[in-house]
């Protein structure tokens, strides 16, 4: 694991926020992949009421 704690404060706020946006969008595309096959489409439903 990278020893962060010997990085400028700049570096150390910088790998947070990008670690932060990375998992973000990963979950983001996880949970929109998984509404794709679990969840029905608003067509289908509105159309079954």
């Amino acid at each position: 694991m990278i020893e962060v704690g010997t990085l400028p404060t700049v570096v150390q706020a910088l790998l947070i926020v990008v670690a932060v946006f990375l998992e973000a969008v990963v979950l983001y595309g996880g949970y929109g992949y998984l509404e794709e096959w679990f969840a029905p489409r608003i067509s289908t439903v509105i159309e079954n009421v």
